[in-house]
């Protein structure tokens, strides 16, 4: 049995919701899509997220810029229609500037199915106008109130030859050229990157930014607890096995210390990049989530989980309701438990309480509370093929007077599965409109009682909990 205590009347902190600041939307132009912005408010309205990051704003897709005959043409059309949407639900778009318009590059590259061509711009002084006349749209459209509340980051994982097909020194221009062009036009505007795989370049990154006099707002980076591009060859379950339980603890901690001040975005985070990892549909995804966000806590300023939705197009677009993908939500709206991790998350309030724990151990214990209530976020995590069993666990609770009552809810095998209610079904590959009701329904979180009860001064509680399970439990006073 592993023993737990809280101190109610103990001093307590603030707890920032910073992973609600913004989630990954993938590329500009699916939020064209209808499917793509319901999901995106759903999101909004029950998980409290506040900015949608996207890359490929300046994807051919968006018709963004051509030249037909030797003469420019722009078009804001799209991105007008897009941004109306974000910006009327109340969010605010992360706005990640790639890829190079064909027109406009320096060579034929292109990377994933919309074919984003990854090469620099020929001419630096053209990439530099477009950023201008756009950001001038803006302006027009949205005042500049309001576009001085947007994000500006520039390209998307240059350090990889993936993504970027110029060399470093190159990628540092792009970024001053876009840098002094937003500058020019409002300081007030942020703009930061380099927007990197893995923490790198940051260092690099700042000593070019000192020596040329260029602005940086911010410091932007990815990560995943294992650094591979996605490859259906590869074993994901042996690499995610190999790195460690505090892996994106370490990676936003050096990141920070190279920061220099200045503030941290994780523009995109998961347990494994791509989007085809069974384990983004299971039940290694609550716990594990809850665990990073955890230890997140006065490390990053911005932690956007990659991704929002399964509509998701850079693998092939998806059919199988339950294929991998990175989304909380499945292609057809379906909550997947990494949907209900960031249900718990959000609900969380008030100040943040000391837990103290006995012993080390891979069950943890997240503590608030506020005047009307005292919440509990338990959660059981540790790499894949980590021995782990089912524990129990009791948790003291002290300085409590009385309450009136206490609930539990759970994300584990048994609740909030839809991928196990799916394979039940006999997996099929297309799910009518009256089965996707079903699920949804059939595998809601649910709450049931818990008992506390006391002994001497103390209030204690019991429960049982799965590896990789999460109970959330709020005592009203």
């Amino acid at each position: 049995m592993l023993k737990f205590s809280i101190d109610t009347k103990s001093e307590s902190k603030p707890y920032p919701h910073f992973w609600e600041r913004c989630i990954f939307g993938g590329h500009a132009s699916l939020a064209l899509r209808d499917d793509w912005r319901k999901h995106l408010k759903i999101c909004h309205d029950e998980l409290g997220f506040q900015f949608v990051s996207m890359h490929g704003v300046l994807n051919d897709e968006t018709g963004i810029y051509r030249v037909i005959d030797g003469q420019k043409q722009l078009s804001f059309y799209n991105l007008d229609n897009i941004f109306d949407f974000i910006v009327g639900i109340g969010m605010k778009p992360l706005l990640c500037l790639s890829f190079t318009p064909s027109d406009m590059a320096s060579g034929k590259k292109t990377v994933l199915p919309y074919q984003a061509n990854i090469t620099p711009p020929k001419n630096m002084s053209d990439w530099g106008d477009l950023v201008k006349r756009q950001i001038g749209h803006f302006q027009v459209r949205y005042g500049k109130a309001e576009v001085r509340s947007w994000l500006f980051e520039v390209w998307h994982e240059p350090n990889t030859e993936k993504f970027w097909a110029g060399t470093k020194e190159e990628y540092f221009q792009l970024y001053a050229e876009t840098s002094r062009t937003i500058k020019k036009i409002d300081e007030e505007i942020k703009i930061g990157g380099p927007g990197t795989a893995a923490g790198d370049w940051i260092t690099d990154f700042l000593e070019f930014a000192h020596r040329e006099k260029v602005m940086v707002d911010f410091i932007s980076t990815h990560q995943f607890p294992i650094n591979t591009v996605p490859n259906q060859n590869l074993n994901l379950e042996f690499l995610m096995a190999a790195a460690k339980r505090d892996a994106l603890k370490n990676m936003t901690t050096k990141a920070k210390e190279e920061a220099l001040g200045l503030p941290v975005f994780i523009t995109g985070w998961n347990c494994t990049p791509g989007s085809r990892d069974i384990h983004h549909d299971e039940m290694y995804m609550p716990a594990f989530i809850i665990k990073t966000i955890a230890d997140q806590q006065g490390l990053a300023d911005v932690y956007a989980f990659r991704s929002m939705t399964d509509i998701f197009d850079e693998d092939g677009f998806p059919t199988n309701p339950f294929h991998g993908g990175s989304g909380l939500l499945n292609i057809y709206g379906i909550p997947k438990p990494a949907f209900h991790a960031f249900d718990f998350l959000n609900q969380l309030e008030g100040q943040q309480i000391a837990v103290k724990r006995e012993h080390p151990t891979k069950v943890e214990v997240l503590a608030l509370k506020s005047e009307s209530k005292i919440q509990l976020l338990i959660y059981h995590h540790d790499v894949p093929f980590s021995p782990m069993k089912e524990e129990i666990i009791t948790v003291g609770i002290s300085g409590l007077t009385g309450f009136k009552d206490a609930w539990l809810k759970r994300i584990d095998e048994t609740h909030g599965n839809p991928r196990k209610r799916w394979l039940d079904m006999g997996s099929p590959r297309y799910l009518s409109h009256d089965e996707i009701r079903m699920i949804i329904v059939e595998t809601a979180i649910q709450t049931e009682p818990v008992e506390l009860l006391p002994e001497g001064d103390l209030y204690k509680l019991e429960i049982s909990i799965p590896p990789h399970g999460v109970a959330f439990i709020e005592i009203n006073l």
